[in-house]
Protein backbone atom coordinates (compact mmCIF):
# COMPACT_ATOMS: atom_id res chain seq x y z
CA UNK A 1 0.00 0.00 0.00
CA UNK A 2 2.71 2.29 0.90
CA UNK A 3 4.91 1.80 -2.37
CA UNK A 4 1.80 1.72 -4.76
CA UNK A 5 1.11 5.40 -2.97
CA UNK A 6 4.80 6.40 -3.47
CA UNK A 7 4.11 5.20 -7.08
CA UNK A 8 1.25 7.40 -7.55
CA UNK A 9 3.07 10.35 -6.05
CA UNK A 10 6.14 10.22 -8.71
CA UNK A 11 8.72 9.10 -5.80
CA UNK A 12 10.29 5.95 -7.33
CA UNK A 13 13.22 5.85 -4.88
CA UNK A 14 10.86 5.52 -2.10
CA UNK A 15 8.76 2.71 -4.02
CA UNK A 16 12.03 1.03 -4.70
CA UNK A 17 13.59 1.29 -0.87
CA UNK A 18 9.69 -0.07 -0.27
CA UNK A 19 10.29 -2.84 -2.58
CA UNK A 20 13.49 -4.22 -1.45
CA UNK A 21 12.68 -4.23 2.27
CA UNK A 22 9.32 -6.42 1.48
CA UNK A 23 11.57 -8.64 -0.44
CA UNK A 24 14.19 -8.83 2.47
CA UNK A 25 11.01 -9.52 5.00
CA UNK A 26 10.68 -13.60 4.86
CA UNK A 27 7.10 -14.86 4.58
CA UNK A 28 6.89 -16.42 8.01
CA UNK A 29 9.25 -17.11 11.00
CA UNK A 30 9.95 -20.68 10.84
CA UNK A 31 11.76 -20.11 14.59
CA UNK A 32 8.40 -18.65 15.98
CA UNK A 33 7.32 -21.27 18.40
CA UNK A 34 4.10 -21.41 16.96
CA UNK A 35 5.04 -22.67 13.54
CA UNK A 36 4.13 -25.95 12.30
CA UNK A 37 3.81 -27.22 8.56
CA UNK A 38 2.34 -30.22 7.84
CA UNK A 39 2.43 -31.88 4.71
CA UNK A 40 0.63 -35.01 3.21
CA UNK A 41 1.89 -37.56 0.29
CA UNK A 42 -0.30 -40.38 -0.83
CA UNK A 43 0.60 -42.95 -3.57
CA UNK A 44 -1.79 -45.71 -4.34
CA UNK A 45 -2.32 -46.97 -0.78
CA UNK A 46 1.02 -45.81 1.06
CA UNK A 47 0.77 -42.04 2.95
CA UNK A 48 3.56 -40.13 4.34
CA UNK A 49 2.71 -37.72 6.83
CA UNK A 50 5.38 -34.89 7.12
CA UNK A 51 5.48 -32.36 10.17
CA UNK A 52 7.55 -29.04 10.63
CA UNK A 53 6.65 -28.36 14.81
CA UNK A 54 6.80 -29.86 17.97
CA UNK A 55 7.77 -33.74 18.38
CA UNK A 56 4.07 -33.55 20.34
CA UNK A 57 2.13 -32.35 17.94
CA UNK A 58 3.63 -35.59 15.65
CA UNK A 59 3.14 -37.91 18.46
CA UNK A 60 -0.75 -36.95 18.88
CA UNK A 61 -1.03 -37.07 14.68
CA UNK A 62 0.42 -40.47 14.58
CA UNK A 63 -1.85 -41.62 17.29
CA UNK A 64 -5.07 -40.46 15.88
CA UNK A 65 -3.87 -41.72 12.48
CA UNK A 66 -3.38 -45.15 14.30
CA UNK A 67 -6.67 -45.15 15.95
CA UNK A 68 -8.44 -44.29 12.68
CA UNK A 69 -7.32 -47.13 11.00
Amino acid sequence: MRRMRAIKAGNMEKAAAIQKLLQQTRASDMMDPNYVRVRYLRHADDFIIGISGPKALAVKIHDQVKSFL
